[in-house]
């Protein structure tokens, strides 16, 4: 083989092409979940429950769902095998630890949530709580609801804090890897009904709380950020009756329903967007990245002050 070009082919690519590779890896993995999304809504229970208004569903309906995000991330754990050629656990999923991160992150989630609509939508916002008669519909409604928002949070978990992140970050730095997977968690929700500047914000501010709350809370791993979102999503739902993301549901199916006072103004109320709309979503997800900045910040300097 001639010298010159083997010294081509042992060359370093150049720098552009090193980022159009890693952009272009990015892209595919969300369009790889995204077909697997579309696939599972193509079939006969999401079709069938497509042809009735989310807020007329049975306690059963939020099933209809499941297969999207299943086969979703299905498809994205074999991108991550297929084209990465690389393990699943590199993605975040150690198995040390998994059921402490987990629990302490529904911890989080349900005090961010439970801020949110018991003190600042009934408190602040004048909001109204109403029980639901029907204990038995209620009881399905949000025992089927949890069992799939622990696929559906995962599942968009394991693509944008998972894959975006570590992605990005392995070839621009940590806080390019916060940024752009926070960024495009806003802007994949925006088609969602009752989308503004409100919600925009704090879904950006919520991927980076979940961006964040994984470095620092735990080290790397998604287990806490995937009962951060499992929660979050099925109190603000099911439990408190409330829009998620701009989606109502049936208020047969809740336990109970929060009832706004839409006289307010909408970032108080949420202005049909639901928690997410809500100054006071802003004030807790700012809050707790502030929490584990200063974390951060603070081990810094005890290892700091220990090398010393």
């Amino acid at each position: 083989m001639p010298r010159e070009v083997a010294r081509r082919r042992g060359a370093p690519q150049p720098a552009w092409r090193r980022d159009a590779v890693i952009l272009l890896r990015v892209l595919g993995a969300l369009l790889a979940w995204a077909a697997g999304a579309a696939l599972g809504g193509l079939g006969p229970l999401a079709l069938r429950s497509l042809m009735t208004p989310q807020e007329q569903r049975g306690p059963f309906g939020t099933l209809a769902i499941l297969p999207s995000f299943l086969l979703g991330l299905i498809a994205l754990l074999v991108y991550v095998r297929v084209v990465d050629r690389r393990p699943v656990a590199s993605l975040g999923l150690p198995a040390r630890g998994a059921r402490t991160q987990w629990f302490r992150g529904a911890l989080v989630g349900g005090l961010m949530m439970g801020i949110i609509t018991l003190v600042w939508l009934t408190v602040v916002g004048g909001a109204s709580v109403r029980g639901n008669g029907d204990a038995g519909r209620a009881f399905a409604g949000v025992t089927v609801a949890l069992l799939v928002f622990m696929v559906q949070g995962p599942s968009e978990e394991l693509l944008f804090r998972g894959y975006v992140q570590g992605t990005i970050a392995a070839r621009w730095g940590v806080w390019a890897g916060v940024a752009v997977s926070a960024a495009i968690f806003g802007v994949l929700h925006g088609l969602n009904p009752s989308f503004g500047v409100v919600p925009a914000v704090n879904l950006i501010l919520f991927g980076v709380a979940a961006a964040v709350y994984k470095l620092v809370a735990d080290g790397g791993s998604l287990w806490g950020v995937f009962a951060i979102h499992t929660v979050w999503n099925w109190l603000q739902e099911f439990v408190f009756g409330l829009e998620n993301s701009g989606t109502a549901t049936n208020p047969g199916n809740v336990l109970f329903q929060l009832i706004p006072d839409k006289s307010r103004p909408s970032w108080v109320w949420g202005g049909g967007f639901g928690p997410e709309g809500t100054l006071g979503a802003t004030i807790v997800l700012a809050a707790l990245v502030a929490t584990l900045l200063l974390e951060r910040r603070a081990r810094s300097a005890k290892v700091a002050r220990a090398a010393a």
